[in-house]
């Protein structure tokens, strides 16, 4: 192979990478646009951000958190917590740090079984579990 065929080899080459790179970055954009969409959990409507209730089933939007990574977030709701709070004041999660964790896993003859701090609510109509701030039941439609 000559020289000059080597150059037109590398360049031909080289703008199959550039278009490869170019597609890749459109793709990349796109996945970035999709998760960061918000679709209800049980229909799959799309939502807007910011939405607390799907407008397609009623049910309460619930955005997936990981704990780990973000602090002062309620890994439940998703709502913002105070970094020594041990339940959030949005839904009633237990916020358990790692040492409670460890501390709960191994067995103590002290430990007290958790209490619950309010009793479920259920819909007077089919008997569906409500979550506290529920405006309607999320099965039925009933009105609290």
């Amino acid at each position: 192979m000559t020289s000059d065929e080597k150059r037109k080899l590398r360049s031909e080459y080289q703008e199959q990478l550039d278009e490869c790179e170019k597609k890749a970055d459109e793709l990349r954009k796109e996945i970035e646009r999709l998760n960061s969409e918000l679709n209800c959990s049980f229909c799959g409507q799309d939502l807007e951000d910011g939405t607390l209730f799907c407008p397609s089933c009623g049910r309460r939007v619930i955005k997936e958190v990981d704990p780990l990574a973000v602090e002062g977030v309620c890994p439940q709701c998703g709502a913002k917590m105070d970094e020594n709070a041990k339940f959030c004041i949005k839904c009633g999660y237990q916020v358990v740090s790692s040492a409670e964790q460890e501390a709960a896993a191994a067995p103590s003859a002290e430990s007290a079984p958790p209490v619950q701090m309010h009793a479920p609510r259920f819909c007077p109509t089919c008997g569906t579990q409500l979550d506290d701030d529920a405006v309607f039941c999320f099965n039925c439609g009933l009105k609290l």
